[in-house]
């Protein structure tokens, strides 16, 4: 059975996010490595989404075997308005 994880989360973020970025790739390199995620599933919208799916690339060039799928919950021509 392949184990996935969703992300959700603010469009915006005040402050320095240099600690959350870490802290984020740390979670999801322990997930890699202890739970076997292989699927990471993320909205489009700029902020957490977007900080999301950067870190599951990034994490792709080391872990190649993961795989990035992101879920619009709107149109192309929506989702490329906002």
């Amino acid at each position: 059975m392949r184990k996935s994880a969703c992300f959700t989360g603010h469009r915006s973020f005040t402050g320095d996010t240099t600690n959350l970025e870490a802290r984020l790739y740390d979670i999801l390199e322990r997930a890699i490595n202890k739970e076997s995620v292989k699927d990471f599933y993320v909205g489009g919208a700029v902020g957490w989404d977007e900080l999301a799916a950067q870190t599951v690339l990034k994490l792709r060039e080391i872990y190649p075997q993961i795989e990035l799928h992101l879920i619009l919950p709107c149109s192309n021509e929506e989702q490329s308005a906002k």
